[in-house]
């Protein structure tokens, strides 16, 4: 087998595999999390902290998964992606390809430093008897905080949405190197990830995570499942 063709099949399987990945997430929001009475959303340090230095375990096993589905998807879907439309669109195609690399390799570089880094600061100011190293550690875990969160929310989901932006632009426009409909969905895609970003930078909680924009965790997924779809059906070994 041409191993090209290879390449690009590996690129499909790690787009469908990522894709239905981000499920695993979910479940942790809305079933698992809840059921141990853990809050995934925000909330003071002093409250924060001790509570993750208790029972917090799932939580950074919760951020793994986060980071898991974004990994996958960067190994090789934005490569193949841009070997599939460098024939239509080359300079778009491998600036396309840089983008989505970039945010996606934030995303997953975010979610695993808050995987690793929450526990342990968690579990330093539960052991601090100083009030002053209590409030050094509420002061770098909220640091921590705001740095992956620029990193994730907005750097992250803006590339994102741009690398999806630019890919189905070229879909729609030479016609025959991606579906019509999956180039239409990307567009959306596109859009949410933007208010996902643009809602967090303006603190519009209608636009952003909670909002709007938190649709993207399910429209982003499907459209990298069916673009791994789409690879594997143009790449499939012969019979």
């Amino acid at each position: 087998m041409n191993k090209d063709v290879e390449v690009m099949q590996l690129g499909a399987i790690c787009a469908i595999v990522g894709g239905i990945a981000f499920v695993v997430p979910m479940v942790f929001i809305f079933i698992l999390m809840p059921a141990a009475g853990l809050n995934w959303g925000s909330m003071p340090a002093e409250q924060f902290l001790p509570q993750m230095a208790q029972n917090g375990g799932l939580r950074s096993l919760f951020w793994w998964t986060v980071a898991l589905p974004f990994f996958i998807i960067f190994l090789s879907v934005p490569g193949t992606l841009k070997k599939t439309l460098e024939t239509h669109a080359p300079g778009v195609a491998l600036l396309a390809e840089r983008i989505g690399a970039a945010g996606l390799f934030l995303c997953a570089f975010s979610s695993a430093v808050l995987a690793a880094g929450e526990m342990p600061l968690a579990q330093a100011y539960a052991a601090s008897l100083l009030r002053e190293s209590q409030i050094a550690i509420a002061a770098v875990y909220d640091w921590q905080t705001k740095v992956t969160a620029l990193l994730f929310d907005v750097c992250g989901f803006l590339m994102i949405g741009l690398w999806i932006l630019l890919n189905s632009a070229i879909g729609l426009k030479k016609k025959g190197s991606l579906p019509t409909g999956f180039s239409a969905m990307g567009m959306l895609a596109a859009l949410l990830c933007f208010c996902f970003a643009i809602g967090y930078l303006a603190q519009l909680r209608w636009l952003g995570e909670f909002g709007i924009g938190g649709l993207a965790y399910f429209v982003v997924p499907a459209w990298v499942i069916w673009l791994g779809i789409f690879l594997w059906r143009k790449y499939k070994p012969a019979a």
